[in-house]
Parts: structure tokens; sequence; C-alpha cells
């Protein structure tokens, strides 16, 4: 079965005409998405310095494009305000979302893993490699604490918990797969932005946590657990056997604004899309 991330809101029309002034483009949301973003525009405005460089029907603008982070919450809300030209969403809509924002357009730029992670030389590497549902609720509803609860074989050390803010695309996520209706301990560290719970997962070997899995694979220190015997690799993604997944989504309302219908042409371009990979992310065109 290959993975659908709500097929039915994503529609793109390439064909918008009006246009912002300054040739700005700012876009809010998701903090796994910044780094695409950002590195994408960096090579996009290096490539074409001015929008008429890429699309000779554009002004000769200078092309400038911003990001902010806030969660994949703020980024829905950014749109909604018409304080962000685009949000950055790193996982589905929800209905109430789709509702509220009316006519709009959903693009999506790739497909990210949330792995159960943490360094190589955390004790719980020592004797497993796959976590089930079951355990993984244990450990981030607070019912047990310390490593040797969780096997009497590893030391009586506290595990220390980090999750990030409820408004994460990924904290959702864990939320409705693995915790259902019960709360995040309450002893857990909550992290503002992915780029924060990776620093702090990498400071300490008795942290734990889930996070991007394009994170994981770009730092050697960090090594991802199976979940229930499947690991968070692209084929397991892609063909729906690792579920803790999720799309990276950019949304707009302004189907108008043509400096981003350009951006969006990029992102989806062979190069756009090398931008993706290399940062460990998968590519749309995986999942077709």
């Amino acid at each position: 079965m290959r993975l659908l991330f709500a097929a039915s809101l994503i529609s793109v029309s390439f064909t918008s005409t009006a246009l912002a002034d300054d040739g700005k483009l700012f876009l809010s949301g998701s903090t796994t998405l910044i780094p695409i973003v950002s590195n994408a525009a960096e090579a996009f405005t290096q490539q074409y310095q001015t929008w008429d460089q890429f699309d000779a029907t554009l002004p000769s603008q200078a092309i400038v494009i911003e990001t902010s982070g806030g969660g994949s919450g703020q980024g829905v809300r950014a749109v909604l305000d018409k304080v962000a030209d685009a949000g950055m969403v790193a996982r589905d809509l929800r209905p109430q979302e789709v509702e509220a924002m009316g006519d709009h357009q959903v693009v999506r730029v790739g497909i990210d893993a949330v792995a159960i992670a943490a360094r190589h030389d955390n004790p719980l590497h020592s004797i497993h490699d796959n976590l089930d549902t079951d355990t993984l609720k244990s450990i981030f509803s607070g019912e047990v604490s310390r490593y040797n609860q969780i096997d009497n074989n590893l030391a009586d050390q506290e595990v220390v918990l980090l999750v990030r803010d409820s408004s994460a695309g990924s904290a959702v996520m864990l939320q409705r797969q693995i915790l259902g209706e019960t709360p995040v301990s309450d002893r857990a560290l909550q992290m503002s932005s992915q780029g924060q719970l990776l620093r702090t997962l990498l400071g300490n070997p008795f942290t734990f946590a889930y996070i991007s899995a394009g994170l994981v694979n770009a730092n050697e220190e960090l090594k991802a657990f199976a979940l229930n015997g499947v690991a968070p690799t692209q084929s397991n993604v892609v063909s729906g056997d690792y579920t803790l997944a999720r799309p990276l989504l950019i949304v707009y309302q302004d189907a108008d604004n043509a400096y981003l219908d350009a951006f969006m042409r990029y992102l989806l371009s062979d190069d756009g899309q090398k931008v993706v990979t290399d940062l460990g992310y998968i590519p749309v065109k995986a999942d077709q």
C-alpha cells in the first residue's frame, strides 16, 4: 500500500499572474520545513537572482524569500491571519483548518518520517533496536521514567524525555498514533523547534525523543529505533509499512501570487527536490 497524504486536498495550478510590488515572499510555520525552504531559497536566489531570470514573464525584482518558525499550527494561522504568503505544515491539514481556509492551495514538497531516536550510546540501544507501541506509550506518558523500568538489565537512570510543543506536526502524529487519549508526561522537556530538539538530544546520552528522520539521517551520533519491527527507511515509508510518516506541505490562499507560484515550481523541480533529498527527507517523486 502506497502512502496517500490527503491527496484530495492537493491542488496545484501554476497559472497565476498577480504580483506584490517588492518581489518578496514570507513563509511561516513548521521548523521541519525551514531547512528545506531556506536551502532551496538560497539555491534559487543564487542561480536566478531576479524573478525574470527564472520566468521571463515576471518582473526583474530581486528574489527575496524569508522564513519563520512556530510550528505547523502557526503556519496555518499565519495564512489565515494574512501575515505570511504561505504556511509550512509538516502534517495533514485538520478538517477545521481546511474549512477555515476556504479556497486554498496545498503543495506537497516532500515526505518525512518521525523517528524514535537517541544517541548511539543511549543505554536502550545496547539491548534494543526495536520498540513496540505499548513500550513507547509507557515512556512518553511517563508511566515509566527510568531505564531499568523499561528493561531490568539497564541501569537505574532517568529517561530524559524530549517532546515538541503541541502545535508541532510531529507532536500531533505521536499523540494520534502512539498516545491516543493519554497525555504526554508532565516531566517531558518541551522543545520549541526541531533545531532545539536536535541540540538537546545530542547533548545527553540519556535523552530519548521523537524527531524528524531527516535529522537522524544527517547526524551520525544518533540512531533510530525500529517501530513494531519496522525501521524508518525511505522504502518502508513509501510502502506505508512505517506509519509514523507525514507530508511536508506548503499551504496558501492566494492563488494569484505569481512569485509564490514560481517558487513552488522550483521546489518541485529536480533542483528543488535535490534539496529535499540532500537534507535526508524523501522527495515527492519517490511516492509516485
